[in-house]
Order: C-alpha cells, then sequence, then structure tokens
C-alpha cells in the first residue's frame, strides 16, 4: 500500500514538474516559432495588425496563461482519471497550479530573450 501511495506522490510531483517547460515550449510554438506563423498571420488579417488579438497572439505573457490551463486541464485530468487524488484536492489545487506554471512558462521566455 505504501508504495502505492509513494508512485502516486512521485507520478503527480513528476507531472507537475514538466507542467513550466511545456507551457513554455507550447507558448512560444504559438507567439515565436515559425510553425505559429499561419496562427498569427491569420489573427492580423482577420482583426488588423495592431488589434487585441494580433496582440494578445504575440504576447507570451498572454498565450502563457491558456496554454497552462489547457496543459493544466490535461494533467489534472489524467492524475484524477488514474483515482490518484480526489476532486476535491484537484479543484483545490488547479487555479494556483495554472497560474503558477504559466508564470514560470513566461519567465522561461524571458530568460531567453
Amino acid at each position: 500500500m505504501i508504495s502505492l501511495y509513494l508512485a502516486a506522490w512521485v507520478g503527480t510531483a513528476l507531472m507537475l514538474a514538466l507542467l513550466p517547460p511545456a507551457t513554455a515550449r507550447l507558448t512560444r510554438l504559438v507567439t515565436r516559432d515559425s510553425i505559429g506563423e499561419p496562427l498569427r498571420s491569420w489573427v492580423r488579417k482577420k482583426w488588423g495588425e495592431h488589434s487585441l488579438p494580433a496582440e494578445l497572439i504575440g504576447c507570451h505573457w498572454c498565450v502563457g496563461v491558456w496554454a497552462s490551463i489547457l496543459l493544466n486541464t490535461w494533467a489534472w485530468i489524467t492524475i484524477y482519471r488514474f483515482n490518484v487524488w480526489g476532486l476535491g484536492f484537484i479543484l483545490a489545487v488547479f487555479v494556483p497550479s495554472a497560474l503558477t506554471t504559466a508564470y514560470l512558462a513566461s519567465r522561461m521566455i524571458d530568460r531567453e530573450d
């Protein structure tokens, strides 16, 4: 029983440790890399070069929040599906986890510049 409990803690810690770099990479793909250029170009054409959507899609702090929400949702659903932690725990940790992940990811991208 103790080994399953330890595995749950290690698995959760590993998943949470991987969220900031994964979020940073997804954010960079959307905001800076050439693979995200078609999306950025489409937004600029549809709403204009200096529109709010165009500014948001190019801002790594802004995209980082949405990427963090996406990846945290996936991570916590995965953790929940494996019955590692109860739903109450997951709901209590989701928002701080998503915000922290977004912040750390954006700081990682800031260091690259």
